[in-house]
């Protein structure tokens, strides 16, 4: 379901607005009334102040990335780091004069974004903006409060506003940030019609892309999603993905002691898809939602019908015919199966994987009445599945993008399952990712050498027939392609 737009910007920013003012008063109340034993680390709400500094220009950051050759909020993003630094640094040094220089200077990111072409059409964020400037003159705002109150200096609310002005008016910058993230009618929104690419996706056996957008355009929070994906395959991003995924199949194990990793990947995409995200090859939404705070739009299905194209016409180019038995393992949400599934008499597609969570959402973008006239076999990888479609003496066994997500471990038991279910006169076909080397290209994905992957056939099958089908996805350290085996 999707969210309004109108909805996400009228419910959840009042909401942020009263988390972050429940923080600072929290903050202000530890201050005064509580003595902390780690005093060294600095006040309360200066430690508050650094942190939200610190999401500021993470917010700011984030907001750079998705503008296409924009200078300026980058260079602001630039600025609210050092600004945040040099918090920190004048804190621990007790410098008054560093403290008033950092306290003008922090007027800077809120007057310079009020003005910004950036929010020239998002009213909201500029009032933000103008008013963190506006809490940052605490000579201004003094003059205003003795005029208006007859205050002196020890009243409580001069001393509050005293306190806390400088968490205030970060607070107020990162709220501007949060809602031009946010898709709106008046925010900026480019006019590209595709999102960037990933060199992986440009090369990908299938065609398929790693963003399915409407020509319409992308909102900022899509463009940075996408510029993101783009460059997962970089070394910082792997070092990333690498470890945030042994530490998620550390945990997933603690619960499953017995639990694989393929069974840890359903898993944790089948919970991603039922909280409404999306994914490139499986369920039924879009790769990247319009916001943070919304799910994904649900793919059109002249969109789904697109996806592939590429290794169905491969299929055909092999010899695959109507009257053929076609065992789909690792079928995913029918991405290639959609093709086959009308193309095969009635009964002869197999479509088989580890959870039937994903041909569940392809099954609702299959064409009405197709399910009950092809009475395609559907299941859940198991024993006795597998043992049902051996029996059916298929003609081809497919397994495209599924054996560069298989760990080193588990190859041997993708190999045997999959080797099992052929006859004399199988042919099987399968995708993955191919280098010089074996490597862990990414968080879930492994790239591996040709050589290897032949030793894994023929120490099963010794008598096969391997054919390499190779197509370069991408330059680094060392070649790589995204090959199709060809195996009889």
């Amino acid at each position: 379901m999707n969210i309004p737009r109108s909805f996400v910007a009228s419910s959840v920013m009042p909401i942020a607005i009263v988390v972050l003012l429940l923080f600072i008063l929290i903050a202000n109340a530890v201050q005064i009334w509580l003595v902390l034993p780690f005093e060294s680390f600095g006040a309360p709400d200066e430690v508050l102040n650094h942190a939200i500094g610190l999401l500021l220009f993470l917010s700011a950051a984030s907001f750079a990335a998705a503008q296409s050759s924009k200078v300026l909020p980058a260079a602001v993003s630039g600025l609210l780091l050092v600004l945040t630094i040099g918090d920190v640094v004048f804190d621990a040094l007790s410098s008054f004069l560093g403290d008033k220089v950092l306290s003008l200077l922090w007027l800077v990111p809120g007057l310079v974004m009020a003005w910004s072409p950036s929010t020239s059409r998002c009213g909201i964020s500029r009032i933000f903006f103008i008013a963190g400037a506006c809490l940052q003159s605490p000579g201004t705002l003094g003059d205003i409060l003795y005029a208006t109150t007859a205050a002196h200096s020890d009243s409580w609310l001069y001393q509050w506003i005293d306190n806390n002005g400088d968490l205030l008016t970060r607070s107020l910058y990162l709220l501007a940030f949060i809602k031009l993230m946010l898709p709106s009618e008046g925010v900026w929104v480019p006019q590209d019609s595709i999102a960037t690419e990933s060199a992986d996706a440009r090369g990908h056996i299938g065609g398929r892309s790693k963003a399915h957008f409407s020509n319409s355009g992308l909102t900022p929070y899509q463009r940075l999603q996408s510029v993101v994906s783009a460059h997962k395959f970089t070394a910082p991003a792997r070092m990333v993905g690498i470890v945030s995924s042994s530490v998620e199949f550390a945990y997933w194990r603690l619960r499953h002691p017995d639990a694989t990793f393929a069974d840890y990947y359903a898993g944790q995409i089948a919970r991603h898809l039922d909280r409404g995200g999306g994914h490139p090859t499986l369920g039924k939404r879009e790769v990247f939602p319009s916001s943070p705070f919304a799910p994904s739009t649900l793919i059109d299905v002249a969109e789904h019908s697109r996806r592939g194209c590429e290794e169905f016409e491969i299929l055909l180019g092999l010899g695959l015919k109507p009257e053929h038995v076609c065992i789909d393992f690792g079928c995913g949400s029918l991405r290639v199966g959609q093709h086959l599934i009308p193309y095969l008499n009635a009964g002869q597609y197999w479509g088989l994987d580890i959870t039937d969570r994903f041909y569940r959402d392809g099954m609702d973008l299959l064409a009405a009445g197709q399910i009950e006239m092809k009475r395609p076999n559907l299941g859940v990888i198991s024993h006795e599945i597998l043992r049902m479609a051996a029996l059916a003496n298929p003609d081809f066994i497919i397994s495209f993008s599924v054996l560069s997500h298989v760990p080193p471990a588990e190859a041997g038991l993708y190999f045997d399952r999959i080797l099992g279910l052929m006859g004399e006169k199988t042919k099987l076909v399968f995708s993955f990712r191919e280098s010089t080397i074996n490597f862990r290209a990414a968080g879930k994905a492994w790239a591996r050498d040709a050589g290897s992957v032949e030793e894994l056939i023929r120490c099963r099958r010794p008598q096969s027939d391997i054919l390499f089908h190779r197509k370069p996805v991408r330059k680094c350290r060392f070649p790589q392609w995204a090959t199709i085996a060809e195996v009889s």
